[in-house]
């Protein structure tokens, strides 16, 4: 958004589609730009989109954990195509850039034990880099009727020490349905101590395995 004369919050005037501005998991998404507005419009089959109220009327925004940005628009190739929609085809190239060129490779990563706590730790400071590990699936896919059943979720965060007593926030992963394998690019930390804090919804201990940390080159 630099140089194009737009603040974080900023509302831009549009009429867009409801349903293409529905985000899942709001909670999830640092939402940049907002529209003025999401009309509803008619659909093929002659039906207004009353019932599709948007959650959010995002422009730009950009996951909190995941490697994911939304430029919306209504038939967004239109927009890219037309001669006056220069500063929403600015937005979409740099956000594709933005997510291109902060591509990081992780390379050398070591494995680590937590403890029945969530918590692992070295002898020493490390410069933490990333970490990597597994969740409960939770989900049966062998089950064929597994989509008529619950599908538990993890909420947790992923703290960094080093003296064990002052804790800081590496990863924040309280919103979104949590599952499986995932990764968190960490800011610039040097730690000693690591800690996972959380919980499932169907009220089991919290766990992980499989955990990879990444130290910074």
């Amino acid at each position: 958004m630099r140089d194009l004369g737009l603040h974080v919050g900023d509302v831009m005037p549009g009429t867009y589609g409801g349903e293409t501005d529905i985000a899942y998991e709001p909670g999830a998404w640092d939402i940049l730009l907002r529209f003025e507005k999401a009309a509803t419009d008619v659909m093929s089959n002659g039906l207004d989109r009353v019932t599709q109220i948007p959650f959010h009327r995002p422009v730009l925004m950009i996951h909190k954990n995941l490697r994911l940005a939304e430029v919306s628009g209504e038939a967004f190739t239109g927009v890219l195509a037309d001669p006056h929609g220069t500063l929403f085809q600015t937005l979409y190239a740099r956000t594709l850039h933005y997510l291109l060129d902060s591509a990081v490779e992780l390379r050398g990563g070591e494995s680590v034990e937590p403890n029945a706590g969530g918590e692992f730790d070295w002898e020493s400071s490390v410069s933490l880099r990333a970490i990597r590990y597994t969740l409960p699936e939770f989900i049966d896919y062998q089950d064929r009727l597994w989509f008529r059943k619950r599908a538990p979720y993890a909420h947790y965060l992923i703290e960094g020490s080093n003296d064990g007593k002052t804790w800081t926030l590496l990863a924040d992963r309280t919103s979104g349905p949590w599952r499986g394998t995932q990764t968190d690019f960490v800011p610039s930390a040097t730690v000693r101590k690591v800690r996972f804090r959380g919980t499932f919804s169907n009220g089991e201990p919290f766990r992980v395995r499989d955990v990879v940390a990444f130290r910074a080159e």
